[in-house]
């Protein structure tokens, strides 16, 4: 089921289901609320709700990665891609089967596919504002352009679920997936705390790294640390991966990758214990 080799039918099958709900959805919520996920952007331009579709689309992948424990492959990147592509296909053709015209007969009925794929490309407004209430009116060929930039989008999404697949821990003895099992958050004073603690994880003795996820501050906490306690479901292995994050200007915790990390910890160390829940 791990073969790191060829494409996985399990990961196109399960990534399939998910294309044809996200679909689904963005069909039912157009229809019930009026918002078109898939063609909400910023900027005109930053296809956000394409991403997001593609993303869902493409999503039943990483489930199926995750259930079957698949290292997925670059065949598998592609394919995932390709779904997220066919997520887009399938949002135009459900409203193209859908539409019924103003006298009650459906549009398949009396156009083709291309001619109104035509017509919903060029013949749709843009509306801009924060309230998206200025209509820019109809977008005409560059609607063409919009179509490319959200096909970019669905493609972008797509590949982002293969990306964080190949995030995910992975025990290198028994070829599967770590399991979370905790999680501590450890919140410091300032970037020279921060230090101290980042050389106590990297100091290899089980004691500092101990120390470095007891010792916490309180209060207004310029850095946080989580360590999350993984576990593989096979030999037991335990590892604890350490995220870093400081405030912005605007008081908001933002990632710092740079510093991030992961420890393996040797066999019936103290370090599960501090992560039961008191």
């Amino acid at each position: 089921m791990n073969n790191r080799n060829g494409l996985h039918i399990q990961i196109v099958i399960f990534a399939l289901i998910t294309s044809v709900l996200t679909a689904l959805a963005n069909l039912l919520v157009e229809n019930i609320v009026g918002i078109n996920v898939f063609s909400f952007g910023l900027w005109l331009i930053i296809p956000v709700g394409a991403v997001l579709i593609g993303m869902g689309g493409a999503s039943g992948g990483f489930l199926a990665c995750r259930y079957f424990n698949i290292m997925p492959s670059k065949l598998d990147a592609i394919a995932l891609t390709l779904v997220a592509a066919f997520t887009m296909f399938l949002i135009y053709y459900m409203g193209y089967s859908t539409l019924v015209l103003d006298d009650g007969v459906l549009a398949k009925d009396v156009v083709d596919f291309g001619t109104y794929l035509d017509v919903v490309v060029t013949k749709a407004h843009m509306k801009v504002g924060r309230a998206l209430n200025h209509d820019t009116g109809e977008v005409g060929s560059f609607g063409y352009w919009l179509l490319v930039i959200r096909f970019v989008g669905v493609l972008i999404g797509g590949f982002a679920i293969f990306a964080s697949l190949k995030e995910l821990p992975v025990c290198s003895d028994c070829d599967v997936y770590f399991k979370k099992i905790g999680v501590k958050e450890n919140l410091q004073p300032n970037s020279d705390t921060a230090q101290t603690i980042l050389d106590k994880i990297r100091s290899g003795t089980v004691e500092d790294y101990a120390s470095a996820i007891e010792s916490t501050g309180k209060g207004d906490c310029d850095v946080k640390i989580e360590f999350t306690l993984m576990r593989c479901p096979k030999c037991r292995s335990e590892m604890v991966t350490e995220e870093f994050f400081v405030k912005n200007k605007d008081k908001n915790f933002v990632a710092v990758k740079e510093l991030n990390g992961k420890t393996l910890m040797p066999k019936d160390s103290i370090i599960p214990s501090l992560f039961a829940k008191k």
